[in-house]
């Protein structure tokens, strides 16, 4: 099967959205929560909320010359392909 084209379990987004809500407003108690043993589907996608939450948080704060330019990104494609036939002749 799929994962990728699985929709969640609407319990599990429920959890998840609460877990980023907690590191975002009480990180103290996200922080405990995450270091609980216990391995229950809900307080694993609290877990994984938290995750998500911390890991936009970290290139949130990146410096902004370690981000990419969405820009200059979209520049440099377009001058490289520029002129070029999609497929080669044969």
């Amino acid at each position: 099967m799929d994962t990728e084209n699985e929709k969640p379990d609407p319990e599990y987004i429920r959890k998840f959205n609460q877990g980023y809500i907690l590191a975002k407003y009480m990180p103290g108690l996200s922080e405990q929560i995450s270091k609980s043993k216990s391995q229950t589907p809900n307080l694993q996608a609290m877990k994984d909320g938290r995750q998500q939450f911390l890991s936009e948080e970290a290139v949130s704060k990146a410096p902004s010359w370690l981000k990419p330019d969405p820009q200059k990104l979209d520049k440099n494609l377009l001058g490289k392909t520029k002129g070029r036939q999609i497929d080669p002749e044969r």
